[in-house]
């Protein structure tokens, strides 16, 4: 150790984890304790080593933890052969431009909020869904109708059709209002209540399963994550919100063209209020 300061394991985790490619843990720690002014061949150093080392592997594991929770392709994987070894994923996003999208998004107004939350549910399997139109009642923004033989089977799920419905937030959700909207559901499953009345007729004539899910640009309490779950359905911060924008594969301007990131807001909100792209 230099005098009586000890390794910042933080400082070293964050260090690996910006990296991109792959990564030999041993080599990167001391990369970086030498990057904090620590000789390598000090002894005490080496007598602390290991327990570096332990503890910086637990840290990355509950940061590659953390995005599986969150739904997120996370930045690397431990080698299945190797534990000295972090395997980068290549189509994983960086954390500064994640931020800088989830900004993008948060600053949006909320009709264009909105349409980007609908395209989400396009890409991610619900391709013919769409806002409601004029007065929002009865908790819905979005709804919309999924096949699952499109992504499943379809030898067993062909002729499946169930009906999508989303609720749209602005600002961060806590479990008033995802237990309010989980009676919304129940509601529609049951015909009845007033989004009810103000769906398509051929929403209204399709019975059957509901499935439903409520999108927020600041994200959700540990209480209401927790309530979805146990109530079955899906909640969509702006985390997971970037993660499919980014990671599908198709140009979305503002965001993606040809593959390359780059941030443009203005190009977003004109691309997100034109009615020909919903």
């Amino acid at each position: 150790m230099t005098g009586n300061r000890s390794p910042n394991i933080g400082a070293l985790v964050e260090f690996i984890w910006k990296q991109e490619e792959h990564v030999c843990l041993t080599t990167s720690l001391e990369v970086g304790l030498s990057a904090q002014g620590f000789s390598l061949n000090s002894l005490s150093l080496l007598d602390q080593f290991e327990h570096i080392r332990r503890v910086a592997a637990k840290r990355i594991t509950e940061k590659i933890s953390e995005c599986d929770n969150k739904g997120i392709r996370p930045r690397f994987r431990f080698s299945p052969t190797d534990k000295d070894e972090l395997v980068f994923q290549p189509d994983s996003i960086s954390e500064s431009f994640r931020e800088k999208a989830i900004k993008t998004i948060a600053a949006l107004p909320w009709r264009h909020f909105e349409r980007l939350c609908c395209l989400v549910l396009q890409i991610a399997g619900v391709p013919r869904c769409s806002v409601m139109r004029g007065t929002k009642e009865g908790g819905v923004d979005i709804f919309g109708i999924l096949d699952p033989s499109n992504s499943l089977h379809p030898a067993v799920w062909r002729g499946s059709q169930f009906r999508v419905f989303c609720q749209v937030k602005k600002g961060r959700v806590g479990e008033p209002v995802v237990r309010q909207f989980n009676g919304d559901l129940q509601d529609l499953y049951a015909d009845k209540g007033r989004a009810y009345k103000l769906l398509p007729p051929k929403l209204k004539r399709l019975k059957g399963v509901v499935l439903g899910g409520v999108f927020s640009a600041q994200g959700f309490s540990k209480d209401a994550d927790d309530y979805s779950i146990a109530h079955g359905f899906f909640v969509v911060g702006p985390e997971r919100l970037v993660e499919v924008l980014l990671t599908s594969g198709r140009n979305l301007p503002g965001f993606v063209t040809h593959g390359n990131l780059a941030v443009d807001e203005a190009r977003l909100r004109e691309y997100l209020l034109s009615d020909a792209n919903f």
